[in-house]
This record gives C-alpha cells, structure tokens and sequence, in this order.
C-alpha cells in the first residue's frame, strides 16, 4: 500500500481530487487507528477528514463511496467511526 506521502504526490500531480484522497485516508481508519495515521498527514488532510466524519453514517447501508466493493464500504464505515471518537475525544481532551 502506498504510503500518506505518495498519495499526496499523486493528489498533487493531478491523479486524485482532495474529496477521493481524504475518503481514502477514511478508510485507513478502518485497519488503523487514527493516532498512528495523523501524524502522516498535512493538516489540510486531517481538515478534511474532520469535516467527513463529523457526523458519521448510522449504518454502513447510508455508506455512498465510489468504489462498489462491499470490503471498502465496510472500512469506510469503521474508518468513520473510528475518527469520529478520535476528534470527539480529542476535544474533550481540550
């Protein structure tokens, strides 16, 4: 799997927009926890990814991504969740 970096290269020479990249670093999530991720990524990523999840699908039927593959719905959906309670405890951390 390319690394943070490399999408980020190919985001900048045009092979992804903003909106498929900060789904894709969503669906990380869903094999790796967000703590180990962020620190990966340029804070206009984690912006991005902040606003996504910020109210999170109730059930992975409510999951729209563009891939139709069922496996990456599903770490679409826990990727979601997962950085939703990472901002939400985040937060409260404040």
């Amino acid at each position: 799997m390319p690394t943070a970096t490399e999408y980020i290269n190919l985001y900048e020479q045009g092979m992804y927009t903003r909106a498929e990249i900060v789904s894709l670093f969503v669906t990380w999530a869903g094999e790796r926890l967000p703590e180990d991720i962020i620190s990966e990524l340029p804070a206009e990523f984690v912006s991005g990814v902040r606003k996504l999840v910020a109210n999170p699908p109730s059930s992975i039927s409510e999951v729209f991504t563009i891939k139709c593959d069922q496996a990456y719905e599903e770490a679409w959906f826990k990727g979601a969740w997962r950085w939703h309670r990472y901002f939400s405890s985040a937060r409260s951390d404040v």
